[in-house]
């Protein structure tokens, strides 16, 4: 069975609108914020798809649609009061799941450093 990739705007679309509709219940004054941060997963998620392919030495660097599903899905599982408050606070917690979901994948630092600088760029784009 087999079942072609999902586009990035729609994947984009999927993202932002649970994100979105999750912020807008939890902390609506971060709503906003939903859009760029999906964008950047999506980006990230197709970019690393295409450089970083699988290897002898690297066969698990697959990702697939469950990747950035499962970053948003480490999101929505925060504390929202404790946790989730200001702008900073939501461009961490980003962060800390993008990076829980591929970076700690990457086994060298060639491939983390690359990591970094194209997280950063994304998100100086946003």
């Amino acid at each position: 069975f087999w079942t072609p990739a999902l586009a990035a705007e729609s994947m984009n679309r999927i993202l932002s609108s649970i994100m979105g509709g999750w912020l807008g219940v939890v902390q609506p004054e971060l709503q906003d914020w939903a859009a760029p941060l999906m964008k950047a997963t999506v980006e990230m998620f197709f970019k690393i798809s295409n450089d970083l392919l699988p290897t002898p030495v690297k066969c698990h660097y697959t990702f697939n649609l469950r990747d950035p599903a499962k970053m948003l899905q480490g999101i929505l599982m925060i504390h929202v009061k404790s946790c989730l408050n200001t702008k900073q606070d939501i461009v961490n917690l980003f962060l800390h799941e993008t990076c829980r979901q591929f970076r700690d994948r990457l086994i060298d630092d060639t491939d983390r450093e690359w990591f970094n600088t194209n997280l950063a760029e994304k998100l100086n784009e946003q």
